[in-house]
């Protein structure tokens, strides 16, 4: 019979592998996003694409009544979602700017940033507050300084190096025959429409000279971000089966 704590290795190890099998369907229409966030009659969708080797973009669904912004959108992902999490100043004469978003990939619960190695703040942490979100000085001068605190997660912030482009696709499926098109607008003044696709696309500089759009970038579906629940449900009945067979 095995022992407790291989039972215990094994299931977190399923439970990983598990996330990552449901998280790589792709999204052919709303139907496909299994995270939903908010409740209310307007539907639109959220699109997080870091172009890194760590995988593909990221979709979340969001509902809402009334009028809500692209920032609102962002804000309630993050609350909801504890492997997300975001920088961005507030408050300023152009609204909240974005600085950076970072995902927990392994799910080990290691979220924030860490100063870069020859800065004078290097080795300084920042982590996110309960609603998964990071204050950062200055939008501009700050973006650049920070990377993942567990480099095996999502994470890209930048304004000089690179820097997150913001898009939006209304009424059409950007990923099935529709189109982005670049916002005119900041997160925090561009209001949500109902089927709307909103898009965040990160583009290295050195790689790339102007943002993409994240049907540009990627090149397969985004993920669908299974909801938490789900995962443990599944993970509850792994445990149940190996318990009964080891009995």
């Amino acid at each position: 019979m095995r022992d407790g704590k291989t039972i215990q290795l094994f299931v977190s190890a399923l439970l990983v592998t598990l996330w990552t099998t449901q998280a790589y369907a792709g999204i052919g229409s709303f139907d496909d996003i299994s995270f939903w966030v908010g409740e209310g009659a307007n539907e639109a969708a959220l699109v997080i694409e870091w172009g890194d080797d760590k995988g593909k973009g990221m979709v979340w669904g969001y509902r809402w009544d009334g009028e809500q912004t692209g920032e609102d959108m962002v804000e309630a992902i993050a609350a909801a979602d504890p492997s997300l999490y975001y920088m961005s100043k507030r408050g300023t004469q152009y609204g909240s700017n974005l600085a950076g978003f970072g995902y927990d990939i392994d799910q080990d619960g290691e979220l924030g940033v860490i100063g870069r190695v020859g800065l004078d703040f290097a080795g300084l942490v920042s982590k996110p507050d309960e609603s998964g979100f990071i204050d950062v000085v200055d939008a501009y001068t700050d973006s650049d300084m920070w990377e993942a605190l567990d480099a095996d997660d999502h994470h890209a912030s930048g304004w000089y190096t690179g820097y997150w482009s913001y898009w939006t696709s209304y009424e059409t499926n950007p990923f099935d025959g529709g189109e982005w098109n670049y916002s005119p607008l900041g997160m925090s003044s561009l209001e949500l429409e109902n089927g709307g696709w909103q898009g965040w696309s990160y583009s290295n500089f050195s790689e790339v000279g102007s943002g993409q759009a994240p049907s540009d970038v990627i090149s397969a579906p985004v993920l669908a971000v299974p909801e938490p629940a789900s995962i443990s449900l599944l993970g509850l009945g792994c445990v149940l089966v190996l318990c009964r067979r080891n009995k």
